[in-house]
């Protein structure tokens, strides 16, 4: 399991066989399985119920922490509809310098949890990010939105046989016996979240299906204003 977590979750160990520990740690590429969907007509298997506590409370201690990391460098508890950081000092970026009407400058997104809002439910989640996903944009003068981009809907379904394809996935067997290849129950699958990178769009955005807003960048004459998106100032980690 990730940081600010420990090892393992409490069900992850014999009998109860959850595999949300396993989703963030072990593989090159976190498994941001947000939600389980049941398969009407398949069985049920015991440890996805676990599953659905731990994602729950995952999700909870994750926004707690949120709000106590914010309040305790002096913001407000943040919301908006996009990707809110885990703590705001994940989020940095450089000075920026101006030349001829333009800013220059680098955002960062450090790896950690990073709470997202899927813009048809309008319910927001916790994903992982890996490795630290920086990007340098030049900007002209008006406001502009820097986001996540990602694919937010995709369908991962529980492989019953050998052979699996990138839609697919081994490890959602039934594992109630520890025995993830011989148990084939597959009555469920899961909502994943894919994050590729940083990108820059014109003007203020607050709801798109695969751009989640971060920060929002204003620029008028030789100013630059560097805002979280609900609007709480970020000059004290533009450095």
């Amino acid at each position: 399991m990730v940081s600010p977590f420990g090892t393992n979750l409490p069900l992850t160990s014999a009998p109860y066989y959850s595999r949300v520990s396993n989703n963030y740690s072990g593989f090159a590429v976190p498994k941001n399985y947000y939600i389980l969907a049941f398969n009407p007509g398949y069985a049920l298997q015991a440890s996805e119920l676990n599953e659905i506590q731990e994602n729950f409370f995952l999700n909870l201690n994750l926004t707690q922490r949120m709000n106590a990391n914010w309040n305790a460098l002096g913001y407000r508890i943040p919301f908006w509809q996009g990707a809110i950081p885990l703590t705001p000092t994940l989020v940095t970026s450089t000075e920026p310098t101006i030349t001829s009407g333009a800013a220059t400058f680098t955002i960062s997104c450090a790896a950690g949890w990073y709470m997202w809002t899927d813009p048809t439910s309008s319910m927001s989640f916790w994903i992982y990010i890996d490795s630290t996903i920086s990007e340098s944009f030049t900007t002209t003068q008006s406001t502009h939105t820097i986001g996540l981009v990602g694919t937010s809907n995709e369908t991962i379904l529980c492989c019953p046989n050998d052979s699996c394809d990138d839609t697919q996935d081994s490890t959602l067997r039934d594992n109630s016996q520890g025995d993830s290849n011989t148990h084939n129950t597959c009555g469920a699958s899961r909502k994943n979240m894919t994050v590729t990178s940083l990108d820059i769009r014109d003007g203020l955005i607050s709801n798109n299906s695969t751009f989640f807003p971060v920060l929002y960048i204003t620029v008028t004459g030789s100013t630059v204003t560097i805002t979280f998106a609900d609007t709480q100032n970020l000059t004290d980690i533009a450095e």
